[in-house]
């Protein structure tokens, strides 16, 4: 019998006995810290139970972890409390990459009648939609400029081409602050072709 205790963080035990499974997967939201003032929220399902997978990479198993807006398994690390997430980052030319990298996190437990939980469901398709347009601005890097016009017209910050900052570096951090339907509204946009994008623009 599972106790509800709130909406509290698991525990490495309590992890290590969730049910996995395409039926019985649990449904889970992750507090991902990506920096100092930055928490993402993530919903997913315990793909299975991977507690005894051990490798030097996890030293004390890993748990797979099938989320929203991720085409690719996330693993999060028992021995760290770690979840590896396709991260922004900023190549040297300027330009936006992404790379996998491990990030702090809790697990929490998604129960459908808890009103916190349900707040952080709500969170978690923001954030969703977030990483959909940084993957979106990724892809369509020669409209990186037209999409960032957009992007700070929408924040209300006047859009300054000449600064010592990469402009990837500030298309992150808009990103990170734009609502769920925006994000949206902002990817679609990067899909159409790059005339059309400009007379938006």
């Amino acid at each position: 019998m599972k106790i509800n205790r709130g909406f509290v963080p698991l525990t490495k035990d309590e992890i290590c006995r969730l049910d996995g499974g395409h039926r019985r997967g649990e449904e889970l939201l992750f507090a991902v810290e990506l920096g100092p003032l930055v928490r993402a929220w993530v919903y997913g399902h315990l793909r299975n139970q991977y507690r005894t997978q051990r490798c030097p990479k996890h030293p004390e198993g890993w748990e797979p972890i099938t989320a929203d807006g991720f085409g690719n398994e996330l693993r999060y690390d028992l021995a760290t409390g770690t979840l590896e997430l396709p991260t922004p980052a900023v190549w040297n030319d300027g330009t936006l990459c992404v790379f996998p990298q491990r990030h702090p996190a809790n697990i929490y437990r998604h129960h459908a009648g808890n009103e916190t939980a349900q707040l952080k469901r709500r969170d978690a398709r923001i954030w969703t939609a977030r990483f959909h347009l940084v993957r979106a601005l990724r892809q369509h890097w020669n409209d990186a400029r037209q999409i960032g016009m957009l992007m700070t017209e929408t924040l209300g910050i006047p859009w300054q081409e000449k600064t010592s900052e990469p402009r990837a570096a500030r298309l992150i951090a808009y990103a990170y602050e734009i609502h769920e339907q925006t994000c949206r509204d902002l990817t679609d946009l990067l899909k159409v072709a790059p005339q059309v994008l400009q007379r938006a623009a």
